[in-house]
């Protein structure tokens, strides 16, 4: 496998595994749960429920996680 760095030169890579780890379709989602969770008054959501940006539009929004989801 050959990859193109940033600066345009180029490293070949021989890898013995290839993980696609797309984080989609995967099956269930992963809540994390969190002291307060119950007494927080607003929406919580998994990014698995989440929609579109408009959703919400003009709230204060918090996001916690790592990778496409923490976006």
């Amino acid at each position: 496998m050959t990859v193109k760095r940033a600066d345009g030169s180029e490293r070949v890579l021989y890898p013995h595994h290839l993980v696609f780890a797309v984080g989609f379709g995967g099956g269930a989602s992963n809540m994390p749960v969190y002291p307060g969770m119950d007494d927080f008054g607003g929406r919580i959501l998994h990014s698995s429920q989440h929609g579109k940006a408009t959703d919400h539009a003009g709230n204060k929004v918090v996001v916690i996680g790592a990778c496409t989801s923490g976006k």
